[in-house]
């Protein structure tokens, strides 16, 4: 695994903080590797199996103005 993911959210509903800070949340570090206002590219720490990314893509994806992960 790369541990890395871009994230596509509505910047008018959720910011980059509030997708770290879900990450987080599920026990991973995480860092912004490049942020812009509708885009986020993370660093993962810990990500090591499908089942971490699917945890990590259903946190994110249940929150409002996230698009894509």
């Amino acid at each position: 695994m790369d541990q890395q993911t871009e994230i596509s959210f509505d910047a008018n509903k959720v910011d980059q903080y509030a997708l770290l800070s879900i990450i987080q949340r599920l026990g991973h570090s995480v860092k912004s590797i490049n942020s812009k206002s509708v885009r986020a590219q993370l660093r993962i720490e810990g990500m090591h199996c499908n089942s971490c990314v699917s945890n990590i893509c259903g946190a994110v994806l249940d929150l409002p103005g996230a698009i894509n992960i």
